[in-house]
């Protein structure tokens, strides 16, 4: 979880304005104690006067809470530094606002034209601990506030995670599936060692073996040879399942071999026939073709190898 690097937006504008308006009114009426209606009748612009300074004392501290905790929201956050920051909180929000509400109470009862005794006024034993309790409640406000937010913040965060989860299970999905899809012009197989998927340019050729069992059974399967000599026995049945699988990058050159193009090192035309003989790559065996299939294959054959060599008779 990252720290928040900008200041909440506590939204505090209008509530600062009404905790400031009951704050100076539960000050001035405890203050004035059973005296508060006879004086708010008989002296109305005195205790308008009273209740202006509260007033403005209590939005002035309000709004000093509430910078101190967004400057430490910033730089100490809760969850980082608990204690930490509880104790800059007490000192910067609780201790800092007492202090101004004594020296005001001070300056205002040696401010009258007759000051009484602040002893004598009960003011410690109400009225201050009241304004430190609001104070203190205040501060709490903000913390509860503060934390409200972080664990939304958290929410959110857990359910854009939750999201990304799912996002990145189904791009793994299609991942598998995309990879377990034969490529375009790759010939896929499976044999005892794993899985292969082989470029086509890197077959040779594919030829039809046959043996003969001890049973006297005679067995035909395909035999794939890569341009490197690698041999591996092919999955289907004929050379024509091939041709067709391949979309004829693989020509069928006799009845024995399908060949690429590639694979084909050199070509010989017998001058008698016509018919031409093809030697592949990589164990160049010699590969005679059809009078047909001389003539339907010459131009592929001459594209890759460039001149047909014709011997003396």
């Amino acid at each position: 979880m990252e720290k928040m690097s900008t200041l909440l937006d506590y939204r505090d504008r209008v509530p600062r304005f009404w905790a400031a308006a009951i704050a100076a009114l539960a000050i001035s009426a405890i203050g004035m104690r059973e005296q508060f209606l006879v004086l708010l009748l008989e002296h109305t612009w005195a205790v308008l006067i009273v209740y202006g300074l509260s007033f403005a004392l209590a939005w002035g501290l309000i709004w000093y809470v509430g910078r101190q905790t967004r400057r430490l929201d910033r730089s100490h956050p809760w969850p980082d530094a608990f204690y930490d920051r509880l104790l800059r909180q007490l000192l910067r929000g609780v201790l800092v606002p007492a202090v101004v509400i004594l020296v005001f109470a001070l300056l205002f009862f040696n401010l009258l034209t007759d000051p009484a005794a602040l002893q004598e006024t009960g003011y410690f034993y109400s009225d201050y601990p009241l304004a430190v309790f609001l104070v203190v409640l205040l501060n709490m406000c903000y913390g509860f506030a503060y934390m409200v937010t972080y664990v939304r913040q958290l929410q959110t965060e857990l359910a854009s995670t939750h999201v990304e989860l799912a996002n990145e299970r189904e791009r793994m999905k299609t991942v598998v599936a995309t990879e377990s899809e034969p490529r375009p012009n790759t010939y896929s197989l499976t044999n005892e060692i794993g899985e292969h998927a082989i470029p086509y340019e890197e077959i040779a050729y594919f030829k039809m073996c046959t043996v003969e069992t001890d049973e006297g059974k005679t067995l035909r399967f395909i035999e794939l040879t890569c341009m490197d000599g690698r041999k591996f026995k092919a999955k289907e049945e004929s050379l024509a399942q091939i041709m067709e699988f391949t979309n004829g990058f693989f020509k069928q050159v006799c009845r024995r071999y399908v060949a690429g193009q590639d694979a084909i090192a050199s070509c010989t035309q017998d001058p008698v026939s016509g018919k031409l003989t093809i030697t592949l790559l990589p164990d160049e065996p010699a590969v005679e073709l059809s009078i047909r299939n001389s003539a339907a294959l010459r131009d592929w054959i001459i594209e890759k190898v460039g001149v047909i060599w014709i011997p003396d008779a």
